[in-house]
C-alpha cells in the first residue's frame, strides 16, 4: 500500500499479470435495477490516474519493468440487502 493508492487484487497466470479493481453497490433491489448506478462508474479519471501510478510502482518494485505484459479488470459487485446475495460482473481487460 502506498499513499497514492493500493491494488485490490494482483494475480499471475502464465506470464501475464492481472490487476483487479473491486467496486460495489449495496441496495435492496436487483442488479439490473440499482437506480442507474453501476460500480464501474466509480472508476473515473481520478481513480484511473492513481491506478496507473500504483501499477507502475508495483511493476518497478517487483522487477517486472515498464514493458511488462498485464491486463486490468474491474470486478463489479451488486450486494442485495434483502436477499443477502451478491451478483458479480467481471469487466475484462479494461483500458487504463
Amino acid at each position: 500500500m502506498k499513499k497514492w493508492g493500493e491494488l485490490d487484487i494482483v494475480a499471475k497466470k502464465d506470464k501475464l499479470l492481472h490487476f483487479f479493481e473491486v467496486k460495489s453497490v449495496i441496495g435492496d433491489y436487483y442488479a439490473e435495477q440499482f437506480k442507474g448506478h453501476k460500480p464501474e462508474d466509480n472508476v473515473d479519471g481520478w481513480k484511473i490516474k492513481h491506478l496507473r501510478r500504483i501499477i507502475e510502482t508495483y511493476l518497478d518494485e517487483k522487477g517486472w519493468g515498464q514493458n511488462a505484459q498485464f491486463e486490468f479488470h474491474v470486478l463489479c459487485v451488486y450486494m442485495n440487502t434483502n436477499t443477502h446475495y451478491a451478483h458479480v460482473e467481471w469487466l475484462k481487460n479494461m483500458i487504463l
